[in-house]
């Protein structure tokens, strides 16, 4: 129930392995990530709790280097009709591509999945 540790907020990160069709060079055009949306505290910490944001960042050398996260909202307290989703995000490589959660908003945070949508590369 604590998501502090002191002042500072303990920041949750989750990794994948590599996705669907590995080793095969495709292009990801969506992402969908399945959160637990609404998380915000209401009277909560402006705006680390009240309007909490996830960073979604990803890698296709095996995690030597991560793309610049996107940043999307989690959803003010029980306004959860959102979807985590990022669009057009280029070709994998041949270690595959993996996906990166991280949220260090002082909230509750749960990951029940995700899926990718793509396209085989043509030779």
């Amino acid at each position: 129930d604590n998501h502090m540790e002191g002042d500072d907020p303990l920041i949750f990160t989750l990794e994948s392995g590599p996705v669907d069709d590995f080793p095969n060079i495709m292009r990801v055009n969506r992402a969908d990530f399945n959160l637990v949306m609404g998380v915000g505290i209401a009277t909560g910490e402006d705006p680390m709790q009240t309007d909490p944001e996830v960073r979604i960042s990803w890698t296709d050398d095996g995690g030597v280097n991560w793309h610049n996260p996107r940043l999307l909202k989690m959803g003010r307290q029980a306004l959860a009709d959102n979807l985590v989703s990022v669009y057009n995000t280029g070709m994998t490589g041949r270690q595959g591509r993996r996906w990166r959660i991280e949220v260090s908003d002082a909230v509750y945070v749960s990951v029940m999945g995700a899926t990718q949508e793509h396209e085989m590369r043509r030779q």
